[in-house]
């Protein structure tokens, strides 16, 4: 039994000590400038050690996160900008001393920035976002437009039985709102 601790805590020490020197390599390069770098940094403040999942993440960890995944978003990464405008859909108030329109005005910006160049959840988030008014004017019309981009790219990207089920979840959502438009025939 003492083998099986020592072993086991050996192993976590090994992946502590990995985990470390792989925050410092992003970090640096991250410094340097590198996007993507710079994603997987923010990446590792928002949700080290599954801290996000358990609660645990602090609005300093937020406000890394932020800071670095906007550092990425700012060269174009469709990845960080999705998930700065998560943030700020999501933690606004532990981002910055912004209102709540101001923040949802920043989540439909770079949602949008994401969703242009096909990242497929943003897609999604941007049609939620026009189908409720969040950040911008309910447009049923909008909505359906990004709900068929998050359709078409998912089904490009080999998840056709997922598309089909996220597409009839999205259009009972504008069927349940009212709006009608050209894209319902799809």
């Amino acid at each position: 039994m003492k083998k099986l601790i020592v072993f086991c805590m050996a192993v976590f020490l090994s992946a502590s000590l990995q985990a470390q020197k792989t925050e410092e390599e992003y970090r640096s390069a991250a410094e340097q400038g590198d996007a993507m770098a710079q994603s997987y940094l923010a990446a590792y403040y928002f949700n080290v050690n599954g801290k996000y999942r358990s609660g645990d993440v602090t609005k300093d960890d937020i406000r890394q996160a932020a800071y670095w995944f906007g550092k990425a978003a700012e060269q174009g990464e469709s990845g960080a900008q999705y998930w700065l405008g998560w943030l700020y859909s999501k933690h606004y108030r532990d981002l910055a001393n912004i209102s709540r329109s101001k923040a949802r005005e920043q989540t439909v910006y770079w949602y949008r920035q994401s969703a242009e160049q096909g990242y497929l959840l943003a897609q999604g988030k941007l049609g939620d976002c026009y189908l409720k008014g969040r950040g911008v004017k309910k447009d049923g019309n909008t909505a359906l437009f990004w709900y068929e981009k998050f359709y078409l790219t998912m089904q490009e990207n080999s998840h056709p039985e997922d598309a089909l089920k996220r597409w009839e979840e999205y259009m009972q959502g504008i069927k349940s709102k009212g709006y009608i438009s050209s894209y319902a025939k799809l």
